[in-house]
């Protein structure tokens, strides 16, 4: 997905009514009943009268949790209030789903624990060698995450240690880094499949092979005209 398009859905997803939901990518909180209230996540079961708050609200409210806001953000969520999942669509855009540290071992790279500079927009931020909660950079020391703390869903936080007069919570982040998923301006991904790359070199070896004997051919046939005269 290229940066552009991710950063937009990212702040659909920022610019709507959302709360914080173990294990969802966008669902519409319209059913206080239904699955993604279940018994199976901790939190949900915990918090129930906080996810019942943001229930059958108008506009709808969409549930996230720190990580599946990302893949929801990568699967094509649009704040849509007429689809389950806000136009998500599970295990699109050939993203499968992740952990946090799936996404950190796997499919990400230029990973780095240095926060001198500010990462770059559409980098992943990582909270701690835990994995325990993971952000998105949108640029100028700011962070959008899906988070129970502070407003209880996704919202736009501030790296620590950064000086801006915006009243908005501050968060120390452990690592950041880019993934492979988003397309970075001028950033080369590294190389995941040897096999297609091996492929395609047998492939321009072997054209311009050719096309060198098909030269010596020529030159020869040039040489024998001028020594025949």
């Amino acid at each position: 997905m290229k940066l552009q398009v991710f950063l937009e859905k990212l702040n659909k997803a920022l610019d709507n009514p959302s709360c914080y939901l173990q294990g969802g990518f966008g669902q519409r909180l319209l059913n206080p009943g239904g699955d993604w209230y279940n018994k199976n996540y901790t939190w949900n079961k915990t918090n129930a009268a906080v996810i019942a708050a943001h229930t059958n609200t108008q506009p709808v409210s969409f549930g996230f949790d720190c990580v599946c806001m990302i893949k929801s953000c990568l699967w094509g969520f649009s704040a849509a209030p007429a689809k389950p999942f806000g136009g998500a669509k599970y295990g699109s855009n050939k993203v499968p789903d992740f952990t946090i540290r799936k996404l950190y071992e796997a499919y990400s790279y230029d990973i780095s624990e240095d926060f001198t500079d500010d990462p770059e927009p559409g980098e992943i931020l990582f909270y701690d060698q835990e994995f325990s909660h993971v952000g998105v950079s949108i640029g100028g020391g700011y962070v959008i995450e899906a988070t129970p703390a502070w407003k209880c869903g996704v919202q736009r936080t501030l790296i620590a240690n950064r000086l801006n007069p915006d009243a908005v919570p501050v968060r120390k982040w452990w690592a950041h880094g880019k993934t492979t998923f988003i397309e970075y301006e001028n950033a080369q991904p590294p190389v995941t499949d040897w096999q297609a790359v091996y492929k395609m070199l047998s492939e321009k070896y072997g054209k311009l092979e050719a096309e060198n004997t098909q030269l010596r051919v020529k030159l020869e046939q040039i040489k024998e005209i001028v020594n025949n005269g």
